[in-house]
């Protein structure tokens, strides 16, 4: 008997837009709120730093109109920065927004105070300006007074949010992105690195734009016949879904099988040297990979440029992993990164983090886990269809491309944890089950390497160390393989073996 199942689907998808700060925000969770507002936080703080005692001023043709602004200051025009506050250039300087925004808030300041920019600070902070000191460190004494409130960022969003106040914030970032564009600060370090975060925050932006599917009842033919009894139709769709549970768990046995072979040794890329080099910071960026399910990750140093340090994985939910969020605010992620910083051997690791949506950095769950041996550096790379990672072992995790959720191979995960009372969360709940050693740490809300216990694990076998053994504050204290096995058989007694 023939059985054909006709599944009826609207497809409901949104136009392209622009990249701006202002879609990544509408389209983000609560951390990447909080991310994107400290960098347009911080790139305001640099443009003060950057301009004379006097304030920056920049070429005229950089000339908002803010559309809040009331009609009768409907011709004025902003094109200059004041303490975050955009004001008017007045005989080449930058004035006062008291005298020249039309938006500018009193608030409780007195005549020698200035309210700090409350779409960055929120409302009711004053620093004094009555000296030309004074004035010069407006921005950085508001960043100080805050520091010194109660008050977190997080906060700061939720009010913008409960006040209506994002269309205003979504006009301040577009001056800063204004002046990046056309100033002549568009080429300065802090423009390229406020466009940096932007592009790296993308993901998430995209992520939400994937198309809305919605299901209709299924039709169901039968050798050329409509089935309308409604009875008989769910009785053939579910056995149709048994089948197809079936192929699935098939295929994914298969790809276990796969997944726990080693890559032919032409595929494996080495690392390209066994400890990081020194590095000048500058700033830190990335980029999309070859495929949008991953991004490229960098740190420039200010004299050589960009260096390599790894790619990253994000699922956002919602999906059987990354679940519903407890506010429908909030999105639920796991983000896997894998870490080689400069491709050097002894800096390369995974560090995953489950985020249950608020993007509070203090419930942040996180994990660093080391694979040995460490024979090459991961890679990445879109076989049909699906995300193979191929770890330092040259054993391979095999993700779904579109959710980044785990299909086969040595990782296996179970859901990110959302319990309501954040203090009694778990740790993503991910294992390795290769024939490798797992190195593992975790905190809630910081590092994992600097404070705690690591768990090493192999086949069955289990040893607990601290981590002070293990890492010299964030540095990994074991280049060498055999040197670290030898440690650990030390330590914990001949449990474990280097494998070729």
């Amino acid at each position: 008997m023939k059985l054909l199942l006709v599944l009826g689907l609207i497809l409901v998808s949104s136009s392209t837009w622009a990249l701006s700060g202002k879609e990544i925000w509408t389209h983000s969770n609560m951390k990447t709120r909080v991310l994107l507002l400290e960098e347009y936080k911080a790139f305001f703080q640099e443009q003060t730093k950057e301009a004379s005692p006097h304030y920056s001023d920049f070429e005229e043709k950089v000339s908002i109109k803010f559309r809040f602004i009331s009609e009768a200051w409907a011709d004025s025009v902003l094109n200059c920065i004041y303490a975050g506050w955009p004001s008017q250039r007045v005989g080449g300087l930058c004035s006062s927004p008291m005298r020249n925004n039309p938006e500018y808030e009193k608030g409780s300041c007195n005549n020698n105070q200035l309210q700090c920019q409350p779409l960055l600070f929120g409302k009711g902070l004053c620093v004094p300006v009555g000296t030309k000191s004074e004035r010069s460190l407006a921005f950085s004494n508001c960043s100080k007074k805050f520091e010194g409130s109660k008050k977190t960022p997080e906060d700061i969003v939720l009010e913008l949010r409960e006040q209506g106040l994002e269309p205003k914030l979504f006009e301040l970032m577009n001056f800063a992105e204004q002046i990046c564009k056309e100033g002549t600060q568009a080429k300065t370090p802090m423009c390229r690195r406020l466009e940096s975060t932007i592009e790296s925050l993308r993901a998430f932006a995209k992520k939400a734009e994937t198309p809305v599917i919605k299901k209709e009842a299924p039709e169901v033919i039968v050798e050329g016949v409509k089935i309308t009894d409604e009875e008989v139709k769910e009785e053939i769709v579910k056995s149709v879904e048994v089948a197809q549970q079936v192929v699935e768990k098939v295929a994914e046995r298969k790809l276990a099988v796969v997944a726990t072979e080693d890559c032919p040794p032409e595929e494996a890329i080495p690392f390209e040297r066994k400890v990081p080099r020194p590095l000048n910071f500058d700033f830190i960026t990335s980029r999309q990979g070859k495929d949008s399910s991953w991004t490229d990750r960098y740190v420039s140093d200010k004299k050589e440029g960009l260096r390599y340090t790894g790619f990253k994985l994000t699922n956002v939910g919602e999906n059987k992993i990354a679940g519903k969020p407890l506010k429908p605010s909030e999105r639920v992620q796991r983000e896997w990164d894998f870490v080689t910083q400069d491709s050097s051997k002894r800096e390369t690791y995974l560090w995953v983090t489950d985020d249950a949506g608020s993007g509070k950095l203090s419930q942040l769950m996180e994990s660093v886990i080391v694979i040995i041996p460490r024979k090459m550096k991961p890679t990445t790379e879109i076989v049909n269809e699906d995300l193979h990672v191929t770890l330092t072992t040259g054993e391979k995790v095999i993700f779904n491309k579109e959710t980044r959720e785990i299909k086969g191979g040595v990782f296996k995960e179970a859901p990110v944890d959302l319990n309501p009372n954040h203090h009694n969360r778990k740790f993503a709940p991910v294992s390795y089950t290769g024939k490798g050693i797992s190195i593992r740490t975790n905190q809630r809300g910081s590092d994992p390497r600097l404070l705690g216990k690591a768990q090493i694990t192999q086949a069955g076998n289990i040893c607990e160390l601290s981590v002070k053994e293990l890492w010299n504050h964030t540095d990994f204290k074991f280049a060498d393989d055999e040197e670290l096995v030898e440690f650990l058989n030390k330590k914990c007694g001949k449990k474990f073996k280097l494998l070729n």
